[in-house]
């Protein structure tokens, strides 16, 4: 349950994403999903939609996000982007999958903090293998990048993707990496899969057991995949990382719920940290994943799998994750910030492939009211 504390940050950070739409001519009305009590409408039934379309509920719109109701948001470029240049290392983190293609997580954020601003992401190796694994890679590459950062005041915010998300906490919170702990100002996840997804155990998955004692045959198949797609796909698809996807079910084992839930329970949560959680949700009919990558050379079976995995359990879901399961566990002292119009790529990706339109997600905007509450929670306590 949400405590007043967390839903006026909640509401804190929609005004000042309202601002940062509107002054790109957006209307925060058409991007927000919005309720004081959204745990409370969580479920199979789309009627949800209803409570949480701020168009159809004016009254909080008023309430809370009409502009005589904001209070004055910092300017980004001369207060907020100077701040965070000389206090915080931004690392970006991407999620599973992110290692197979060229588009790198929020690369909108060079736009806004500049070419001279360092946005390091932190790789962990073959996204879709163990957490032993993507653990081990990830150390190694945060060694490299806090020697970078020797010497320096900055702490490290970790902006991260979907099973980026459990990286990041893991670098916070294992006990064999405490030295760690001290350089870590806090972690923003966007579309995390913290709590794991029913995808994970549901339909595709149960497809995907059986190359498990069949490694070799799947490596084959995938490079065969590999020569038959188009050649503007293989642009952006790196074709030579396709027979790293046989460790696929390794991966959706350590992404089901109950093993999220049990490495979860055992966390324990350093005090101090910022973390922050922010989701998307897809209203029913509104997507199709098919156009989402590349037209029809999917399956639409494929297509179809998770998403009606998901909608067993809630309509509250970007296709790949559960909303619910996108926040931080109350033990975390974690705030969630709300949850966005779109889909689970659109969170982190303009555009994944060249074959299909960009996302038309205002990641710019984004980004700016994340960075300014932010800046808010640290610098203003």
């Amino acid at each position: 349950m949400s405590t007043q504390h967390d839903l006026q940050t909640r509401i804190r950070f929609s005004q000042i994403l309202a601002q940062k739409l509107e002054a790109r001519g957006l209307d925060v009305r058409n991007w927000l999903w919005f309720h004081p009590r959204e745990e409370e409408l969580d479920g199979p039934d789309p009627a949800i939609f209803a409570h949480l379309d701020l168009r159809q509920n004016e009254d909080l719109w008023r309430e809370n996000f009409a502009p005589e109701q904001r209070q004055r948001v910092p300017d980004f470029g001369n207060e907020v982007l100077p701040w965070l240049r000389d206090h915080l290392l931004l690392v970006r983190i991407g999620g599973m999958g992110s290692h197979l293609v060229k588009p790198r997580p929020f690369e909108e954020l060079e736009k806004i903090c500049g070419a001279d601003f360092p946005l390091p992401e932190l790789r962990y190796g073959n996204t879709m293998s163990s957490r032993e694994h993507c653990l081990e890679r990830a150390v190694e590459h945060f060694r490299e990048l806090l020697d970078q950062n020797r010497g320096s005041w900055r702490k490290i915010l970790f902006l991260a993707h979907s099973r980026g998300a459990i990286i990041a906490a893991e670098l916070m919170t294992e006990e064999d990496l405490a030295e760690f702990q001290p350089q870590i100002a806090g972690i923003v996840s966007f579309a995390g899969a913290i709590g794991g997804s029913p995808a994970a155990t549901g339909s595709l998955a149960k497809q995907l057991k059986k190359f498990r004692h069949n490694r070799e045959a799947f490596k084959k198949g995938l490079e065969s995949i590999g020569r038959m797609l188009p050649t503007a796909l293989m642009g952006d698809l790196l074709i030579e990382e396709l027979p790293g996807l046989a460790e696929f079910p390794t991966s959706l084992h350590e992404l089901s719920p109950e093993r999220r839930q049990e490495l979860l329970q055992r966390t324990n949560w350093p005090e101090g940290k910022l973390l922050l959680s922010l989701a998307s949700v897809v209203a029913p009919g509104q997507l199709n994943l098919l156009e989402k990558f590349a037209g029809r050379t999917l399956s639409r079976r494929f297509a179809e799998m998770i998403g009606s995995d998901l909608m067993q359990h809630s309509v509250l879901n970007d296709t790949q994750v559960l909303l619910r399961d996108t926040k931080w566990p109350a033990a975390s002292g974690g705030v969630h910030l709300g949850a966005l119009h779109g889909d689970h790529w659109g969170m982190a990706y303009r555009q994944l492939m060249p074959l299909v339109p960009p996302d038309p997600t205002p990641r710019e905007a984004l980004l700016e009211a994340v960075l300014t509450l932010v800046y808010e929670r640290l610098h203003r306590g």
